[in-house]
């Protein structure tokens, strides 16, 4: 499986595509930190790059990747090689690629002009979502493996996370606002990854008193040392749990 992984990730890092997302990455940094110099705001502006963008490229680079590849696939699964490690290595690959290409556009620029507490968390959920959605998205494609249908569904999963869902939770806290909502409001905000880290990362910025009565609750929370590492344990979850599912599901799938 190493071998594998190796091979396809030098691959990756060769792809047109990859460069173009670090070079991009990198650009908007830069050039955010050109208009406005200052770290907070320059951090702040960023935000929105890693729970919007970032998620919706790793989710069609994800799913493209997995059909442009599929003979290459279907080669590897004739070879004596156990189904898991084929797996195991693509998405290996794809994780380490799209990470390194996060690292280098935006998590070195950052740690470079304005190294914080702030920035590495910043970096970090970005990374903890590349994850996630790779680990969604190979999982939808094996079980939708239609090219169309799958990047279809890939685009709704995304909309749906990061535009839908704060819709709908605003519609219930709005409906439920004469009574208490502390017990729900966390379980809520686990359920949706982009949000988790829309949550822990606004908190760095002391941004809570914007969030109206839900932001003390985050901030009672998520603001503590248990809060975090119970963040970071869900959306770990979020990547194992749909990383099980994906290889139960290559290992009897016909290709």
């Amino acid at each position: 499986m190493l071998n594998l992984l190796t091979f396809l990730l030098r691959d990756l890092l060769r792809n047109r595509t990859v460069l173009a997302y670090a070079a991009l990455l990198l650009l908007l940094t830069f050039g955010l930190w050109w208009l406005d110099p200052a770290p907070e705001r320059v951090a702040l502006n960023l935000v929105n790059v890693i729970l919007l963008f970032v998620p919706l490229y790793t989710v069609i680079f994800t799913i493209t990747y997995f059909h442009n590849s599929r003979d290459f696939t279907e080669l590897l699964v004739v070879l004596p090689l156990p189904r898991r490690a084929v797996l195991l290595g693509q998405l290996g690959a794809v994780l380490l690629a799209l990470s390194g290409a996060l690292l280098l556009g935006l998590g070195m620029p950052l740690l470079l002009l304005a190294a914080s507490w702030r920035t590495l968390t910043l970096v970090l959920t970005g990374l903890g979502l590349t994850w996630v959605f790779v680990a969604l998205s190979y999982a939808l494609v094996l079980f939708v493996p239609e090219k169309i249908k799958s990047i279809g569904l890939g685009l709704v999963m995304w909309f749906s996370l990061a535009v839908l869902y704060d819709g709908l939770v605003l519609a219930l806290l709005y409906w439920f606002s004469d009574y208490p909502i502390e017990a729900m409001v966390l379980p809520v905000a686990c359920l949706n990854p982009l949000d988790l880290g829309r949550i822990v990362v606004l908190l760095q910025f002391d941004t809570a008193a914007l969030m109206g009565y839900t932001g003390a609750v985050y901030q009672d929370f998520f603001g503590s040392q248990l809060g975090i590492m119970v963040a970071s344990t869900v959306l770990l979850l979020w990547v194992t749990a749909p990383l099980l599912l994906a290889v139960r599901r290559f290992g009897h799938m016909d290709l």
